[in-house]
């Protein structure tokens, strides 16, 4: 009988082998089934033996190479969604195709300035920088409503991965629970296929996010997001989206919205990455160099002259603010200027309009209108969010940045000093005070006479000489655009 019993242990052993070897072909092609093994064991009944038992089905899993598998997938999934959300912006901005784009634009709009400045009086090269200013414009707005909805649209898309995460984890705890069920009922065998689709599900959620993993008891598995416990056996932890201050991204456990979460990798690190960080920048530069471009032409344009000379009255573009800050043209505290012309007698007087944007009493519209009215030989009132500006009949004004033609305060201590007078547009971007103060004595034109230009804080920007070699009355180069010339004399 014990022979009967030692060959019935064989085959019920064989048995099990061929079950676990059929099961391992028939699933060779099923994703995340892992490989299993029969363990067989000497039966210990008798002091003969009792045959063959089988100890258990093992699954042949490498947890260190699962645990890096989980990392490349997170990796992976970060990388891919940049990428493919960083080649709609390349395709955006256009700079690869063989026409447009902002920098084809740029080069169009700048090309159209520096051929009206060979010829600005061509009416068709003034209408050709309308034309290149209007599409530059146009494609700045082009670019910033194209990167505002790719934010939109990863907002949208990273509450459908937080969906999707919500749902693996939620499938991983139920898992957990019938895993937990199986071991304490059966053994670990019988969870040996309910392990592999729980992994499966971790697998799949490494791609929408970096998590990690801790085994415990009962062959259950705890996963974590960004430090945070998602999954506590058969518990669940569900993420949230919401917008913090400053159209910040973030994600949260359910019910903490005043907190975020670190993630990092998956396509929700991506997107995270992509929204918080590098688009924003994106956004930040092109807006910074809108404004650049913006102002600069506007800085100089100021500067400008119609066809006819001075302005004798100018309309401005509709406001529709009464707070200067909401222009959103870099309007700040400062000073401009403008120089009103007597016709008759050649008279110019330069006027500083101060605007005051901060503080306790800031400008507005119709207060700059007034102070620009009260200037002599000139009128200025805001009608239906207009600036109008008029000259007095016998006058003209304009903006351009050049000095008056007398230094403001002279002090000679030498008899018979030479004339002195200022010209040039100054092309600085700050204000300065500039003191000229003789070195050495003499005669303009003779000996070693020199000039000292000083800034407001004492700083020597410049040295000219006035002795040999200099021609009373031609005009010396300073920086910033402006000349001084002096006439025959004597300096002390």
């Amino acid at each position: 009988m014990q022979s009967i019993s030692l060959g019935l242990s064989g085959l019920n052993a064989a048995r099990a082998a061929l079950d676990v070897i059929g099961n391992n072909v028939v699933n060779a092609a099923t994703e995340g089934y892992h490989r299993q093994r029969i363990e067989l064991a000497p039966s210990t009944v008798g002091q003969v033996g009792g045959g063959v038992n089988v100890a258990g089905v093992t699954r042949m899993i490498d947890m260190l190479l699962e645990s890096e598998i989980l990392r490349q997938e997170s990796s992976y999934g970060q990388v891919s969604t940049e990428g493919s959300l960083l080649s709609t912006v390349e395709t955006a901005f256009g700079e690869f195709a063989e026409s447009g784009g902002l920098n084809a634009t740029i080069d169009k709009f700048f090309d159209s300035l520096r051929r009206l400045a060979a010829n600005p009086l061509d009416r068709v090269l003034r209408n050709d920088v309308l034309s290149a200013a209007q599409a530059l414009a146009g494609e700045f707005r082009r670019l910033g409503s194209s990167l505002q909805n790719l934010e939109d649209q990863m907002v949208s898309e990273a509450q459908s991965v937080v969906d999707a995460i919500n749902l693996r984890i939620t499938q991983i705890g139920a898992l957990n629970g019938q895993i937990q069920n199986l071991v304490i009922g059966y053994g670990a065998p019988g969870a040996n296929n309910l392990c592999d689709q729980r992994d499966r599900l971790i697998t799949e959620l490494a791609k929408l996010t970096g998590l990690e993993t801790q085994p415990r008891e009962n062959g259950m598995v705890d996963v974590s997001i960004a430090g945070i416990p998602v999954v506590t056996g058969s518990i669940v932890l569900p993420l949230e989206v919401h917008l913090l201050a400053g159209e910040t991204l973030a994600v949260s456990a359910r019910g903490a919205q005043g907190s975020a979460l670190q993630v990092e990798g998956g396509r929700l690190g991506g997107l995270l990455t992509l929204k918080n960080e590098l688009l924003g920048d994106l956004r930040a530069e092109l807006d910074t160099l809108a404004r650049a471009i913006m102002e600069g032409v506007n800085r100089v344009h100021v500067q400008g002259l119609g066809r006819d000379g001075p302005f004798r009255e100018l309309a401005g573009g509709t406001i529709g603010a009464t707070d200067l800050t909401a222009l959103g043209t870099g309007v700040t505290d400062g000073t401009f200027y403008l120089r009103v012309t007597n016709t008759a007698t050649g008279e110019i007087q330069r006027h500083a309009i101060e605007v005051h944007v901060s503080g306790p009493a800031p400008d507005t519209p119709a207060s700059v209108a007034a102070k620009i009215d009260a200037l002599a030989g000139l009128n200025a009132s805001l009608h239906s969010a207009q600036l109008y500006l008029a000259a007095a009949p016998g006058y003209t004004f304009d903006f351009l940045p050049m000095v008056l033609p007398e230094p403001t305060a002279t002090h000679f201590t030498a008899a018979g000093a030479p004339a002195v007078s200022v010209s040039g547009l100054y092309s600085g971007t700050q204000n300065h005070v500039f003191t000229f103060t003789a070195a050495g004595t003499g005669s303009v034109g003779n000996g070693d006479l020199q000039l000292e230009v000083k800034d407001e804080s004492g700083n020597i920007i410049s040295t000219v000489n006035l002795g040999r070699g200099y021609a009373a009355g031609d005009a010396i180069e300073l920086p910033n655009g402006l000349r001084i010339a002096l006439g025959l004399g004597r300096l002390e």
